[in-house]
Order: structure tokens, then C-alpha cells, then sequence
């Protein structure tokens, strides 16, 4: 949260932890950190808390400016407390065997925990699911690092020299010594992989005219070879992420400062998404999303029924029904601060643990003045994709086994 007062950094450290801390043993497991703004007496405090699986969820403090306020001797306090993002990692999932069978049991355990502590961490904070990020992992042994090599056997000791004989003037100089090589550099240990995949997702995007960034930070753009052509942005076991790409000549927007030279921009845009996903309970979703009704989306669950095909039709909308869950599969309309600080309505459709896909309305200038609107495309990488041995495809998701940024 951020704080306004005019006590020290020290003086809110010490008050922060007294309150939300208490006696909690051992004192590194719940810290305060202040840190200095721009601004004068304002301050960034962050409050990391380590809980044991016995220690219940803290609840948010709603009169935390009062009881700063008496425990700063009461020099006046405001707060603005907002929750930007939490992370849980969950180390009760723990496997002694590197069978590749237990670890599969493992990680499908790890998936249902993600939506069970996201519901209780929303319930606690009295939040919106979409606001908190909880990424659950499980733990695996380590390998036995390998064994040192033996040692070199111990040389000899060398017999001393005999004393030499001073030179008889006669004799010809001794001629110097050639310069000794230096010694072969070592070569460094081979780096080692990490075992489990980086706790924050990858994430790749697609958006305006069409720019992208890949999972592993490439960047690269895209017009297409003709337009109303549908590319496809990810395909993965039981996810596939599609997109239509139109023509269209925009102008930049005068902020751009590559506008006083370009006039027209001839480029492409794209117009709608298609997102298919086969859920755990064997049912397929299929949610489409276009920017010209963004407060709603269109959801069909499709299933098998004593051998026929069953569609059921859903209609999403941000002022009533926002959300539908379907298996492991969570489709919701939220809310989010736009450009000009317009709010605006996104679709995010998330495979837990293994995809989240959040699309978003935006919109280009068009040489008549109007404006010709379009989404654009976010695609993380949970864990469960990282690990998959089916590596995925599509303009974003080939850049998940890449090893370094490819532009």
C-alpha cells in the first residue's frame, strides 16, 4: 500500500510490522518494506508474510490509516491500500520418487489446488478472483549432484640439486630460459537446467498493427497475405487461440512521434478471436470475442451424449452473468483501465495451470476520421504448458521452446 505521513521510513517499518506481524517467530517470516517516492513524506510499503499450512489468511485491514495513525504518536496517516498481485507457492505436494507416473498425479493435484486457493484468497481479501495470480507448484527431489573426480596422485618429492659450479671465465654465458606458457584457462561447469519452470508465466502478445512479442521475448510483425485470412496464435493439446487478420490504412495517433513523417499507415489488424479449449470433464468450450460489443462475449459448450452431440449456448455479459466454468476452464468479462484512462471491458479464458488467454478491445484512426476498432492478444504460459512434452505451435506459441529471444 502507499502511505502519506510525516514519520520516518523506520518509524512506519516499526509500526506496520507491530500491527500485522505481532509475535510471529521466527521475525524474518513478516517484514515491512518502505520505500522512498518522488513525492515528499510518501512512501511504498510492501508486507511479505511467510504462513505455515496452519496460519489462517491475514484479512485486509479496513481502518489500517487509524491504527497507524495512534501507532506513529499520531501523526497523521492516509493510506491507499490495493492489492496489485498475490502469489502462493505450495509446497505440500511433495513426491520422494522421480517416477514419471506420481509426478503426473502431482501435477494434476497441483491444478485443482490452483482454483480452490484462488476462490478461499478472494473470499479472505475480499477481492475479485481475476485480481489475485496464484501459482501453485509442486516440489520435486532434486537430482544427487555427481561425484567429485579423485584427486591427482601426489608426485614425488623432488631429490635436491647438487650445488653448482661457479663458471670458469672461459666458458661460453648461459642462454636464458624460453618464456613459460601460461596455464589453459578452466573450462566453466556446464550450466545446469532448472527443474522446475520459472513461477511466473511466460507471456506473448499480439496487438495493433500487428505487432508481437513471443514467450520468450522475441519481438516480430505480421501483416498477412490477404486480408479476412484466420492465423493461428497457439495451438497446444486441447487449446487452440485464433485470430482473423483484415487490411486496414490507419493514421498514427499524433503521440507517435513517427506521425509528423508517416501519413498513412497500410497495415492490418485483428478483427475478432476464436479460442476453442477441451476441458478435464471432456466437454469442448468455444468463446468468440469482438471488439464491437466488448461488454459481451459469446461462450458454446459442446459434449457427448449417449453418442450424439450436444451444444449448449451461453451469453456472457458484463452487467449480469460475467463468468462460466466449464471443468478446468474459467471464461470471465472484467473490467480494466483502457488508453485516456477510459475503462473498458476484456474477455480472459483460462486453462488453470496450463494457458490463460486475455483478449482486449482497441481501436486505430482512419483517414476519414472514424475509427476502426480491433482486438488485441495475451497469452501466458502456465506451468503444466511449460512441462508438456507436445511443444505447442501457432505465430506465439512456436516461441515457447525457443531458448533465447528470436526477433
Amino acid at each position: 500500500f502507499e502511505i502519506s505521513t510525516l514519520a520516518s521510513a523506520e518509524g512506519i517499518k516499526g509500526a506496520v510490522e507491530t500491527l500485522r506481524c505481532g509475535s510471529i517467530s521466527p521475525p524474518d517470516s513478516c517484514t515491512a518494506d518502505v520505500k522512498n517516492t518522488s513525492s515528499p513524506n510518501f512512501y511504498h510499503v510492501t508486507l511479505l508474510k511467510t504462513l505455515s499450512g496452519s496460519d489462517a489468511i491475514p484479512d485486509a485491514t479496513s481502518d489500517l490509516d487509524a491504527q497507524l495513525t495512534t501507532a506513529l504518536g499520531n501523526l497523521t496517516v492516509t493510506t491507499n491500500v490495493s492489492i496489485y498481485e498475490l502469489q502462493v507457492t505450495v509446497s505440500e505436494i511433495r513426491t520422494a520418487s522421480e517416477d514419471a507416473s506420481l509426478q503426473d498425479h502431482a501435477m494434476a493435484a497441483t491444478n485443482i489446488s490452483e482454483i480452490a486457493f484462488t476462490a478461499k484468497l478472494a473470499t479472505l481479501l475480499g477481492v475479485s478472483e481475476i485480481d489475485i495470480q496464484v501459482v501453485v507448484r509442486s516440489i520435486f527431489p532434486p537430482s544427487p549432484p555427481p561425484l567429485a573426480p579423485p584427486p591427482p596422485p601426489l608426485s614425488p618429492p623432488l631429490s635436491p640439486l647438487p650445488p653448482s659450479k661457479p663458471p670458469s671465465p672461459m666458458s661460453p654465458p648461459l642462454l636464458p630460459l624460453p618464456p613459460s606458457q601460461p596455464p589453459s584457462p578452466l573450462m566453466p561447469p556446464p550450466s545446469i537446467p532448472p527443474l522446475m519452470p520459472p513461477s511466473m508465466p511466460l507471456k506473448g502478445t499480439a496487438s495493433a498493427d500487428v505487432h508481437l512479442t513471443g514467450l520468450q521475448g522475441g519481438k516480430f510483425d505480421i501483416k498477412g497475405t490477404e486480408s479476412g485470412k484466420v492465423y493461428a496464435l497457439l495451438t497446444s493439446p486441447d487449446v487452440a487461440v485464433n485470430a482473423e487478420f483484415v487490411f486496414v490504412t490507419f493514421l498514427l495517433p499524433p503521440s507517435d512521434p513517427r506521425s509528423t513523417f508517416v501519413k498513412k499507415v497500410h497495415g492490418s489488424v485483428m478483427s475478432e478471436t476464436y479460442i476453442t479449449m477441451r476441458t478435464s470433464s471432456g466437454q469442448v468450450l468455444r468463446a468468440f470475442y469482438e471488439p464491437y460489443h466488448p461488454m459481451t462475449a459469446k461462450v458454446q459448450v459442446t459434449s457427448q451424449s449417449h453418442g450424439a452431440e450436444e451444444a449448449k449456448e451461453l451469453d456472457l455479459n458484463i452487467a449480469s452473468t460475467a463468468r462460466a466454468d466449464v471443468g478446468n476452464v474459467h471464461v470471465v468479462l472484467f473490467t480494466m483501465s483502457g488508453t485516456m484512462m477510459k475503462i473498458t471491458t476484456a474477455m480472459r479464458v483460462t486453462a488453470v495451470g496450463i494457458w490463460s488467454i486475455t483478449v482486449t478491445p482497441g481501436s486505430v484512426r482512419l483517414p476519414n476520421g472514424r475509427f476502426r476498432r480491433h482486438v488485441d492478444v495475451s497469452i501466458a504460459a502456465l506451468p503444466a504448458a511449460a512441462t508438456n512434452p507436445v511443444k505447442p505451435h501457432g505465430l506465439i506459441g512456436q516461441s515457447l521452446d525457443d531458448t533465447f529471444a528470436v526477433h
